[in-house]
């Protein structure tokens, strides 16, 4: 297969544009004048640059399906987002194409070069977002939006959560239930959700002048197994718990508590603990976990609508829709004097 010579990003800071001008440019859509669109398309032949979707010419016309891809279709949290998302885009005669990669990044890759094949009338994109994906993005000429993810060099449409706002409260009210020895269980390395929730910690415990202990830090990866395995870890590895611990989502926190507690652990007594994602399983009894709520519908609906907008009017200036975090407390927490370190028995 013929490689481009140049990549898409490259040609666009040649004209100090973005990838996703570049590519309406040279696959003919609109939202490009015609005097830049030929020095573009000029300057690509020259160069060697081929459009992964076309190659060539006019673009093929869209479907009235819109791809969304997600991490982890067992992830409760997803099925309310993609609910939310068809409910709006379904009333406008859109269907939904759900393609789940369980946060793998090759997978991801492929799923955007199908529905970008595929001719969808745009792309909802939930999970990983790193440089890898990004250029994959910029090859592909339709609508793009993020949701709960953004890439900074990547200028789209996005409806995000105030990731770093929220594991900054979380982590607050850990320290103002009186706990100082707080852990965090963190998520993807690549997920800027996760990073930004585990920044908030960690300023969270720098403003209250707390130490971070590397032995409390746990790299889990947003799955109930891998933060089950981290549980079992650090029982194994420590002769104490922190007191409190953040984890980055609802599910981690689930396989977090399933681990302590076969260990003896009891939540809240021994540790309390918080995270995020306010999924309906942890409002229920016998798990009652505190957690940050990110009003997943609201974040459904307005990609949906954003979505509808740029499909209308590819030219219109793109939008970044921040939600405000809010903890719902529940009975996860217990304020640090009411508390009983746990210890192993040597």
């Amino acid at each position: 297969m013929k490689q481009n010579k140049i990549s898409i990003t490259e040609l666009a800071n040649t004209f100090g544009v973005s990838p996703s001008t570049v590519s309406r440019a040279v696959n003919d859509l609109p939202g490009v004048s015609e005097e830049l669109r030929a020095k573009i398309k000029e300057y690509a032949r020259k160069t060697g640059y081929h459009s992964r979707l076309t190659g060539r010419g006019k673009a093929p016309e869209t479907t009235n399906v819109v791809a969304v891809i997600i991490g982890d279709v067992r992830n409760v949290f997803y099925s309310e987002l993609v609910f939310s998302i068809q409910r709006v885009l379904r009333e406008h005669g859109y269907l939904l194409a759900v393609y789940y990669s369980e946060y793998n990044e090759k997978q991801e890759i492929q799923y955007i070069r199908l529905a970008g094949s595929s001719n969808v009338a745009g792309i909802i994109q939930v999970t990983v977002a790193s440089e890898a994906i990004s250029q994959e993005l910029s090859q592909v000429a339709v609508p793009i939006v993020m949701v709960n993810r953004m890439i900074n060099t990547f200028d789209t449409d996005v409806v995000l959560l105030d990731n770093y706002e929220a594991g900054y409260i979380a982590t607050a009210r850990l320290i103002e239930l009186g706990h100082s020895e707080i852990g965090f269980l963190r998520g993807q390395t690549q997920s800027s959700a996760s990073i930004q929730r585990f920044e908030g910690y960690l300023q969270a415990m720098k403003n209250y002048h707390l130490p971070v202990e590397d032995k409390f830090v746990l790299q889990g990866d947003l799955t109930m197994k891998t933060a089950y395995e981290q549980g079992k870890n650090l029982m194994a590895t420590v002769d104490h718990l922190p007191t409190a611990m953040v984890a980055s989502n609802d599910i981690s926190a689930y396989g977090l508590m399933t681990a302590l507690q076969e260990y003896g652990v009891k939540i809240p007594t021994n540790l309390s603990l918080v995270s995020f994602d306010n999924l309906q399983m942890s409002d229920m009894r016998g798990i009652s976990l505190s957690s940050v709520d990110p009003q997943v519908h609201y974040m459904g609906s307005t990609a949906a609508n954003l979505m509808l907008r740029r499909i209308q009017d590819p030219t219109r200036e793109t939008e970044r829709v921040i939600v405000k975090p809010k903890l719902i407390e529940r009975h996860s927490l217990l304020a640090y004097k009411d508390t009983t370190q746990f210890r192993k028995l040597r």
